[in-house]
């Protein structure tokens, strides 16, 4: 991928942050724990949001089925978040695995 095109991906997966923490202010409601990880799934009106220890990680809308991967610009890439991540988007996502969109955040 070309360091423009991430760029891109960067633009919306911040985007799409400030819209999901407007939501998390609105109403969040807990849904529950993933699996038997030490990650929560939250749930707001448009989005799923997957909180990892205590930090949000990801997030599915729920309205265009778009896996939005934010790991990397809230935290740091660690294997554990990684898989809480791949579980989510396992256990949240809808339909077929080529239909599902999932954008992840890689620093430039």
């Amino acid at each position: 991928m070309k360091k423009a095109e991430q760029e891109k991906i960067n633009a919306t997966i911040l985007s799409e942050i400030d819209k999901i923490n407007a939501e998390i202010d609105e109403s969040c409601e807990f849904v529950s724990r993933l699996r038997y990880c030490r990650a929560w799934i939250y749930e707001t009106e448009n989005y799923y949001i997957l909180r990892s220890y205590s930090t949000n990680i990801a997030a599915i809308d729920r309205r265009t089925n778009t896996c939005y991967d934010f790991l990397r610009y809230v935290f740091d890439f660690t294997s554990t978040s990684c898989q809480h991540i791949a579980k989510f988007r396992h256990d949240y996502m809808r339909g077929a695995y080529n239909d599902r969109k999932y954008l992840t955040y890689y620093p430039c």
